[in-house]
């Protein structure tokens, strides 16, 4: 599409979202990006029966941590 700027964002999302729990291993997640190709994870928690997104964890996150370790 030429006019991508003006097209709703429905046509360009990713409807499969990949959620981890805040007790997630880091490794675990690192794994989860390479094998799925993916950026980012949403971090979810269960509040009153409903799953609720708390943060994102990118692959930028991760590397920035590990420089800084």
């Amino acid at each position: 599409r030429d006019d991508w700027a003006n097209q709703p964002v429905a046509d360009y999302m990713s409807r499969e979202v990949v959620t981890v729990t805040t007790d997630t291993r880091l490794r675990e997640v690192t794994e989860m990006l390479v094998e799925k190709q993916i950026h980012r994870v949403v971090v979810v928690d269960e509040e009153g029966g409903r799953i609720q997104p708390l943060a994102v964890i990118s692959d930028t996150d991760l590397v920035y941590y590990m420089l800084n370790e």
